[in-house]
């Protein structure tokens, strides 16, 4: 008599692993938008504004290039050089 194979239990797991993530970032200051340029896109009026927006973005949207983002489409690659991306897990629970 053989013995019937049984399959291994499913162990499911759900993590939530935080990742801190440091964008170097060379921004030209005249990325600084105008009234007329918040009124259609963001309520961006500081440089550290504009260096959080485009961070962010080439974190959570994978952004490679200032063109890629509404608003900064026209702009040149040079206007915004992203020199450096780093991501360390701070923690996983």
């Amino acid at each position: 008599m053989s013995k019937a194979k049984t399959k291994p239990k499913k162990n499911r797991q759900t993590l939530t692993v935080t990742i801190v993530s440091t964008v170097k970032l060379d921004l030209d200051k005249s990325l600084l938008p105008d009234d007329e340029w918040r009124s259609q896109f963001y309520d961006i009026r500081t440089m550290e504004e504009v260096a959080r927006h485009i961070a962010y973005n080439v974190v959570a949207n994978r952004m490679g290039r200032i063109t890629q983002l509404d608003g900064f489409a026209d702009r040149s690659v040079d206007d915004c050089k992203i020199l450096d991306v780093e991501h360390e897990v701070d923690e996983i629970r």
